[in-house]
């Protein structure tokens, strides 16, 4: 296996740290399309649900394209940072005519490693935008091809929950949107170990790709409805993540990527018994949600990140023009702690071997 050793892992370059306003303005733009929602019946799949979120309004169509969109033309490219690479940082070059929209777990693969999003980005159209990544493939650092293509998945919920947390609290420390590595790396080979996913270089693909029929026989049930803006997933009864959009056919395009990182985390759970969720702790888990500290930042390219911290809660949403681009906010109780040392009091920042 290829060690670390030698590469640039240097901090994530961030010149927009500090707070761009105080939370109450911006905490009411999340409020407010929470507080216009509706729960529609859940699909079930066993130990797995979704609440599907209904919004007034939903169908209007997003004024961006999807990372999906953009990368197969001539006007949109992500790559290394420079021919050395820098493995919390990637490139992207949009010469298109619109933002282009990459979504918080989103899997880039190819280039040095394959990378993660660590948080939503509207990348601004004719622009050049260095975004914060994090590395999900550990033993890999040569070039596969010069640039990245997209997956049809997400990071898996645990590893994506336990990310959030630490991107708000280095973002609260004046670092920067960093995840914490070591952390991160930590998760992968759990999951591996615990699904019995071998990969030479340690690629997080790896859990997907050997369990493949699993996963997708829960994503099936999953479906997208009309007006559809939204989804509260659950696993093993309890809430485990929460996606909204600001229109419903970016959400219907996202749905099976976003499900098949919440399937990765259900299926090797220790029950797979039905289970039901109750709208009452669907309800619940909102009230938490409503009830959550939160602070505003400008973000990486257009818009605000607005990061949120209460009680088992972790997550964000992007923020443009006084509406919810995106908002990815996770339970933290729902994951095995075991995979995550959040809450330990590790410093999160980059992994330097």
């Amino acid at each position: 296996m290829v060690e670390m050793d030698g590469i640039d892992c240097g901090e994530w370059r961030c010149t927009k740290v500090r707070p761009h306003k105080e939370a109450m303005e911006t905490q009411e733009v999340l409020s407010h399309a929470l507080a216009n929602l509706t729960f529609a019946d859940p699909d079930v799949v066993g130990n797995f649900a979704a609440f599907p979120l209904l919004g007034a309004g939903g169908a209007s169509a997003a004024n961006y394209l999807r990372l999906d969109e953009a990368l197969p033309t001539q006007g949109f490219r992500v790559t290394e940072v420079s021919e050395g690479g820098s493995v919390p940082e990637l490139l992207v070059h949009n010469e298109l005519d619109r933002p282009v929209l990459l979504l918080d777990g989103e899997q880039l693969t190819g280039a040095k490693q394959n990378r993660i999003v660590n948080l939503t980005i509207l990348v601004a159209a004719q622009s050049k935008t260095t975004i914060p990544v994090s590395c999900v493939e550990r033993g890999r650092w040569h070039h596969q091809r010069r640039d990245f293509r997209d997956t049809d998945r997400v990071l898996f919920q645990g590893a994506r929950a336990s990310k959030a947390a630490y991107v708000s609290e280095s973002m609260r420390n004046e670092r920067g949107p960093q995840s914490n590595q070591r952390d991160l790396w930590g998760s992968i080979a759990a999951k591996q170990q615990r699904t019995s996913s071998y990969s030479e270089t340690g690629s997080v693909d790896s859990v997907y790709e050997n369990n493949r029929g699993k996963v997708e026989d829960l994503v099936k049930g999953i479906r997208a409805r009309e007006g559809q803006c939204g989804a509260l997933f659950f696993i093993d009864g309890r809430p485990a993540g929460l996606e909204l959009f600001d229109s419903s056919r970016t959400l219907a395009a996202y749905l099976p990527k976003l499900t098949r990182g919440y399937a990765l985390e259900a299926f090797d759970r220790e029950t797979s018994a039905q289970m039901t969720p109750l709208r009452e702790v669907a309800d619940a888990f909102l009230q938490r949600l409503g009830a959550a500290q939160s602070k505003a930042y400008a973000g990486v390219g257009l818009g605000e990140d607005l990061r949120l911290q209460g009680e088992n809660l972790s997550g964000g949403a992007l923020l443009l023009d006084g509406q919810v681009l995106h908002a990815g906010i996770f339970d933290l109780g729902g994951f095995r702690q075991s995979e995550s040392t959040v809450g330990r009091g590790t410093r999160p920042g980059p992994y330097r071997s």
